[in-house]
């Protein structure tokens, strides 16, 4: 089964080598998508999509309705993983 670019197309890449170049590295990455931050917004884009097509900043709130890019919420404090006490507490125990 061929995998579809974000346009809804199967990939289209006019040139061997930088679709193999693509591909490898989203092997060595272990991510088909990037995280692109844009007016204070993050954004998870496929790199196919952004290989084939080209992204400008200004376009990609547009294009992430349009193609479904999945929107990163930042964490609240709530969901951090920060622990609450700033300082280690550094007590000597003695029996």
């Amino acid at each position: 089964m061929a995998e579809i670019c974000a346009c809804g197309r199967e990939l289209h890449y006019n040139d061997p080598a930088k679709q193999k170049m693509v591909e490898t590295l989203i092997k060595e990455v272990g991510s088909s998508n990037v995280l692109i931050t844009t007016n204070n917004k993050t954004y998870s884009v496929p790199r196919h999509y952004i290989a084939l097509h080209g992204l400008k900043a200004s376009e990609l709130p547009i294009l992430a309705t349009q193609y479904n890019f999945r929107e990163i919420l930042p964490m609240t404090k709530k969901h951090s993983t920060k622990s609450k006490r700033s300082k280690p507490i550094n007590k000597r125990w003695t029996p």
